[in-house]
């Protein structure tokens, strides 16, 4: 399958089936994830990953509602990193210079740049921008589940404070951004069978 018959072949599952994903897949749709860009390479955000299916069940009433999220395999959700700035970009540092077999010093101005940003920003920029690298770790898994015909449905229907008191991270460093059920779906989606709208082409990208 390539990449836009993936694509086109991928829509918002409304109900999945009762099958539940391999470890492989789930683990390949982690790993896929985690290979997702962020901003300087930080990753602020962090994945907690849902099989349980009694927990499932605790957060479908801060779900509004939804189904899909207890008759999916797995649910995904995305956290994105609201502690300390300065220790965010020390960690990566840290790695960075383990893996690249680099000395500290040699980085050192472009880690005070970095630090600088994180740090120019108020705490609400910082939780928007924060935010936003979560949702670029998303794109990556909707695109590797697509390609890999894993069904998904990326939502921001829920009561994110609920969900962090459920997952225990109110005391952590981080904060609910966005979750997406996945698996495969049912037989009697009826939604599979929808036209997929889009903006024309033309109406949708310009050549400058």
């Amino acid at each position: 399958m390539n990449t836009l018959t993936a694509l086109q072949w991928r829509y918002a599952v409304k109900t999945f089936s009762s099958q539940r994903l391999t470890e492989q897949q789930i683990a390949l749709l982690i790993e896929s994830t985690r290979l997702a860009p962020s901003a300087f390479g930080l990753q602020p955000l962090r994945l907690i990953v849902i099989s349980d299916q009694q927990l499932k069940e605790k957060l479908l009433p801060y779900s509004y509602g939804q189904e899909k999220v207890v008759q999916c395999s797995h649910l995904f959700v995305f956290a994105h990193y609201v502690g300390d700035r300065q220790t965010l970009v020390n960690n990566y540092f840290t790695q960075y210079c383990r893996g690249n077999n680099t000395e500290a010093h040699q980085i050192l101005s472009y880690q005070q740049q970095v630090s600088q940003f994180v740090n120019s920003m108020d705490n609400a920029a910082f939780d928007k921008w924060s935010s936003e690298q979560a949702y670029i770790a998303l794109g990556t898994l909707l695109t590797a589940a697509a390609f890999n015909q894993i069904d998904s449905c990326p939502m921001t229907g829920f009561e994110q404070q609920k969900y962090d008191d459920i997952l225990a991270l109110k005391d952590s460093n981080y904060k609910t951004t966005v979750i997406c059920p996945v698996g495969l779906r049912a037989k009697n989606d009826k939604y599979a069978n929808y036209a997929k709208i889009r903006n024309s082409l033309e109406q949708f990208a310009e050549m400058r």
